[in-house]
């Protein structure tokens, strides 16, 4: 499947862009992936975009730094689809935090944000 990544000019966000621009967007549903810049993958996560700021403040972030996210907004209703996207970026990219994804749905791959490196 493919879905489009919110990425600014091919790039990804930092928390401060995200805090200052995307705010709107907070309410939707979809995908998320937070890594470090040229480094590991800290989590995936999907549902409410909310969930992003929340997963970027918590108590493990301080172990981490240089953070980077992007998230893709997935339309419908139906949460077995971004469920199944979250599975597919979890079992692609070995998250080193959050390691609890969803296994009750199928897969669903979808491309990586254009830019991605880990």
């Amino acid at each position: 499947m493919k879905i489009k990544w919110n990425e600014p000019y091919g790039f990804w966000y930092t928390k401060k862009v995200l805090d200052d621009v995307h705010t709107a967007y907070r309410q939707c549903k979809g995908v998320y992936i937070i890594w470090v810049h040229n480094g590991p993958v800290v989590y995936v996560g999907s549902g409410d975009i909310d969930r992003l700021w929340d997963h970027l403040d918590e108590s493990w972030i301080p172990n981490y730094q240089n953070l980077v996210a992007n998230y893709a907004i997935i339309n419908g209703n139906d949460p077995d689809i971004w469920r199944g996207i979250e599975r597919y970026l979890a079992e692609e990219l070995s998250p080193k935090e959050g390691k609890e994804h969803p296994e009750d749905v199928d897969t669903i791959n979808v491309n990586l944000p254009d830019n991605f490196s880990y």
